[in-house]
């Protein structure tokens, strides 16, 4: 399945954020989430480490001593960011059925905002 390095990005942090979050799923819904977060992650560190070097690049710390992209240069990240987020990628990824990511007869453990993210990677 081809994925946009933003989808990759955005996706594998939800995916995160329920396993983190130990949240209530079938035994078949544990597994896929894990699964599609592991083959996931190292695209995801490929890409984290190059935006955070990006960051990093300008050199500026923001009030918490962080680093952050100084004001002057936003328009130039945000430009460099919209380049390397639209490329598409080779993801080994299979949608996980709606039926594994809730346990019968209770609401479901993903969030409204979390199904809009995953999107097409879960299949009714």
């Amino acid at each position: 399945m081809k994925l946009t390095v933003q989808r990759i990005f955005d996706v594998t942090q939800v995916l995160a954020l329920i396993i983190n979050e130990k949240r209530p799923l079938p035994g078949k819904g544990v597994y896929r989430v894990a699964r599609m977060h592991a083959k996931l992650f190292s695209e995801f560190t490929t890409i984290n480490d190059q935006r955070t070097a990006k960051v990093m690049s300008y050199g500026h710390k923001n009030e918490d001593g962080l680093d952050a992209v100084p004001d002057d240069k936003m328009e130039e990240f945000v430009a460099w960011w919209a380049d390397i987020a639209s490329v598409e990628v080779e993801a080994p990824i299979e949608p996980i059925p709606i039926d594994q990511l809730a346990i019968d007869g209770q609401e479901s453990s993903i969030s409204f905002a979390e199904f809009v993210v995953l999107d097409n990677l879960v299949e009714g």
